[in-house]
């Protein structure tokens, strides 16, 4: 599928506007599959659960819901259309879900893929008379044909887009529980608990990842009559500390496709602003030492600040700083704002020497207006790549995955 470029309505643009499309229709495929998928094993199957404010939501039967097949079987069927070399599929016999129960120890239903076909897929005229802002190759990555090139078979589906088949099985069963959640006004429980999982999923990443570094959680303190909430993660070793704010979004979908500043600007007043601002009141309230909440840090003299957020954002420490500093004013500190698939991929690297700190120093002094992807490469060009947090999660799954793709094959 092709995009149509008006080259006089992108020199109308502002050069952030244009930035912004650029990064959320195409860097957006750049996202590394290893973490969209392994992240979404580990939180939906194993940590969800762990979590307390989460245990009152089933997940698991709320994706099964959303598919209409259990989610390990929707991600074994959407890995065989990602590895399909035809560009085409027919929903599965009878016979080779038998096949695959037996290999897999699985319990598939006769009418389970046709259920995942529709549940990601769409005929000529649903492409046709598309006109929302989601590119709709992300929406229904497969065209059902409704074409039966051989008698008593069924349709034949064209696999339009590998990246929005891997993505609408991973990054977008998020956003379709956000749509399953949505009952109107501005609660949404899904986003509101997934919030505290995504929390505690950077506080185990941060835990894992820097041997000899305290992780300490927020703490609430005491601001003239009240307590109120800190930044999320502090971590500390000696006289030196990160601060570390954790955010879901960035900005929203009409920012991210349509791009005008001024959504651009809404969004991220909503979201990255106050995380700058809670950044900005906690350092505060620290070197202000006149709160005994924080008495661990009083001998600390070196800060580093950081945002992580769940969504992916491109031109993080350039672009969006500029638009926060226009909102928010001079900002007192410095910090870096990375997307969690990068922030993952940083931690590993510097895993061995427990170095997060003197990257963050040497980055805001040298790479300032660097994205941490480019960042991460430019120190570790041959650097690790087995995402060992994440790795055993990925590994007994694609155990499975292994015998379900023979069985397809035979």
């Amino acid at each position: 599928m092709v995009f149509k470029v008006n080259s006089n309505k992108l020199s109308s643009q502002h050069p952030f506007e244009i930035a912004f499309r650029i990064g959320y229709t195409q860097f957006n495929f750049q996202e590394r599959p290893f973490n969209l998928l392994a992240r979404n094993l580990y939180i939906y199957f194993h940590f969800w659960k762990k979590v307390s404010v989460a245990k009152h939501i089933d997940i698991l039967a709320d994706i099964q819901e959303i598919i209409g097949i259990p989610y390990d079987l929707a991600i074994f069927f959407a890995l065989a259309l990602v590895g399909n070399k035809q560009g085409y599929v027919f929903p599965y016999s009878e016979e080779t879900l038998i096949k695959i129960t037996e290999a897999t120890s699985i319990k598939i239903d006769a009418d389970a893929h046709n259920r995942f076909l529709q549940w990601c897929s769409a005929d000529y005229e649903f492409y046709k008379s598309y006109g929302k802002v989601l590119p709709s190759f992300i929406a229904q990555p497969i065209v059902n044909t409704k074409e039966y090139p051989k008698a008593g078979e069924a349709s034949a589906h064209l696999i339009i887009s590998y990246n929005g088949m891997f993505q609408k099985v991973t990054s977008g069963i998020y956003y379709a529980l956000i749509d399953k959640y949505n009952l109107g006004g501005k609660k949404n429980e899904f986003k509101r608990v997934f919030g505290y999982v995504f929390q505690e999923y950077v506080g185990e990443l941060l835990k894992y990842s820097l041997n000899g570094w305290s992780i300490i959680p927020e703490i609430k303190y005491k601001n003239g009559k009240n307590f109120v909430d800190s930044i999320d993660w502090f971590v500390q070793k000696e006289d030196k500390l990160i601060l570390v704010e954790v955010k879901q979004s960035s900005v929203f979908l009409d920012a991210k496709y349509v791009s005008k500043m001024e959504d651009i600007s809404k969004d991220l007043d909503k979201t990255l602003v106050t995380a700058v601002k809670q950044l900005v009141k906690t350092h505060a309230a620290i070197t202000s030492k006149k709160h005994p909440e924080f008495e661990l840090f009083r001998e600390v003299k070196h800060f580093q600040s950081l945002i992580v957020v769940y969504d992916p954002i491109y031109n993080g420490n350039n672009i969006v700083k500029k638009i926060i500093k226009k909102s928010f004013g001079p900002v007192s500190i410095s910090y870096g704002l990375i997307g969690i698939s990068d922030f993952e991929v940083l931690l590993d690297n510097q895993m061995d020497s427990g170095s997060l700190f003197e990257l963050l120093e040497y980055k805001q002094i040298d790479k300032k207006e660097f994205d941490f992807k480019e960042f991460t490469i430019s120190m570790y060009p041959d650097g690790n790549k087995g995402m060992r947090f994440l790795k055993h999660y990925y590994e007994s799954f694609f155990d499975n995955v292994d015998k379900f793709s023979r069985e397809i094959k035979e």
